[in-house]
């Protein structure tokens, strides 16, 4: 009679075998998919397909034009639109006084994202904290040009 033990611990080590030459037939593109879809329906799954303002909903267009263009890992993409998902939450779920104040930018932020995509600052990888600052003088007015 055989051992039980040793024969579910060839079994796992069979599996475990298995799973990892699944993983290594995958490519390093199509494992960085994979995680991106996980991470955006994960992160999804609680946005609504609107935030519920025209303005701000272009903003969102515009923002994930600018992470598509970048030169940022998969996974880094996927972190990016975590971010436009976590805003198009933040204004669906806006009410009250603080309503217009969020849905108030959003003109300003499609505009500046239209305007990082068509100079290449997205294509750049200059993107990040400093967005704002880049595109404003130091009085805080709308730089005439870029």
């Amino acid at each position: 009679m055989s051992n039980p033990c040793s024969a579910l611990t060839l079994r796992a080590w069979l599996f475990a075998g298995l799973a990892l030459c699944a993983l290594s037939a995958m490519s390093p593109a199509m494992a960085q998919q994979e995680q991106e879809l996980r991470s955006r329906s994960i992160a999804g799954a609680n946005t609504p397909a609107s935030s519920g303002d025209a303005a701000c909903d272009a903003a969102a267009q515009a923002w994930r034009a600018c992470i598509a263009a970048s030169p940022k890992l998969a996974a880094d993409k996927a972190a990016a639109n975590t971010e436009v998902d976590k805003f198009i939450r933040d204004v669906f779920d806006a009410r009250g006084p603080h309503r217009p104040s969020i849905t108030g930018a959003c003109p300003r932020m499609e505009a500046g994202y239209r305007r990082m995509v068509q100079d290449g600052t997205c294509a750049g990888n200059v993107t990040g904290a400093r967005d704002d600052q880049i595109s404003r003088t130091r009085d805080g007015a709308e730089a005439a040009t870029r």
